[in-house]
């Protein structure tokens, strides 16, 4: 089997890769979502362009692939995967911390808040909190990475 991967990169009808969809060539042998992760190209593409404190809980790469067999009988399927899936908020945690940082308190610089305005590391922790809960973003082994990046200050 042969077969090719045509990928996009989604938020309901916003497609972010606008100019063509993301192709690799596909065996038809190996777990089509595990073909796709292996991509890591694919993943550095999104953390630069839609790994986002408003996208990261909303996108979802959408993909058709397009096999044929050694009778020539093509097969299309379609799929869907989070993109949470695919990046952990771990590997998307300097992105979503400095943008949910600017959200709550317009900056990233935390001995700022601490040194001039008084804010305590539970403050800055819990307008993080909600940063990510204003963002549908569930995360806290997140907060615990916050917490141990405060306690650095």
């Amino acid at each position: 089997m042969t077969g090719v991967v045509a990928i996009n990169i989604c938020k309901g009808n916003i497609i972010y890769n606008t100019n063509y969809p993301f192709l690799m060539y596909y065996d038809g042998q190996t777990n089509i979502r595990d073909a796709i992760l292996s991509q890591e190209e694919l993943k550095l593409w999104m953390m630069k362009n839609v790994i986002s404190l408003d996208l990261y809980a909303y996108c979802e790469l959408r993909y058709i692939t397009y096999i044929n067999d050694q009778q020539n009988h093509e097969d299309v399927n379609f799929g869907k995967i989070p993109i949470s899936d695919i990046i952990s908020i771990n590997d998307a945690f300097d992105n979503i911390y400095h943008e949910a940082l600017v959200e709550m308190f317009n900056t990233v610089d935390v001995s700022l808040l601490k040194s001039n305005y008084g804010l305590t590391k539970t403050t800055i922790l819990n307008g993080i909190r909600q940063s990510l809960y204003n963002h549908n973003i569930s995360a806290n082994e997140f907060i615990s990475i916050v917490e141990e990046k405060l306690n650095k200050y």
